[in-house]
C-alpha cells in the first residue's frame, strides 16, 4: 500500500536524513508533535513493518553500500549508519545477513 499521510512521509524522510545518528521514534515523534505511539502505529499500517525494524534494515542497507564500495573499517562504518557501538552493529549486522560485516564485504567486494 503507498505511503498517504504526511506524518508517516515526514518520518521516512527524517530517517532519510538521520539515520547517520541514531535518530529514534520518540524524537521524530516529537519533532512532529504527535506521541511515539501514534505514529508508530500509524508508520507500521503503511509501510508495513514497525519503526525499528524499517530503520534497522535502512541502516544495514546504507553499511552494505559502504562495505562493498569503501575502504572504511567496520567501527567507521558501525559510527556512520547510526551505531555508535561496534560490537553492538556486528550482531545486528550478522543476525540480519548471516555474516559479519567483515565476511560480507570478503564476499561481495
Amino acid at each position: 500500500a503507498p505511503v498517504v499521510s504526511l506524518a508517516v512521509k515526514k518520518a521516512l524522510s527524517i530517517v532519510n536524513e538521520f539515520y547517520k545518528d541514531g535518530i529514534t521514534l520518540e524524537e521524530i515523534a516529537a519533532r512532529m508533535n504527535i506521541t511515539p505511539e501514534y505514529l508508530g502505529s500509524l508508520f507500521a499500517k503503511e509501510v508495513g513493518v514497525n519503526f525499528s525494524s524499517y530503520i534497522k534494515d535502512f541502516r544495514i542497507k546504507k553499511a552494505k553500500e559502504l562495505l562493498i564500495s569503501t575502504q572504511l573499517k567496520t567501527y567507521e562504518i558501525a559510527n556512520k549508519v547510526g551505531y555508535p557501538d561496534p560490537k553492538y552493529f556486528s550482531r545486528v549486522f550478522k543476525e540480519a545477513t548471516g555474516l559479519t560485516p567483515g565476511e560480507y564485504q570478503k564476499a561481495y567486494k
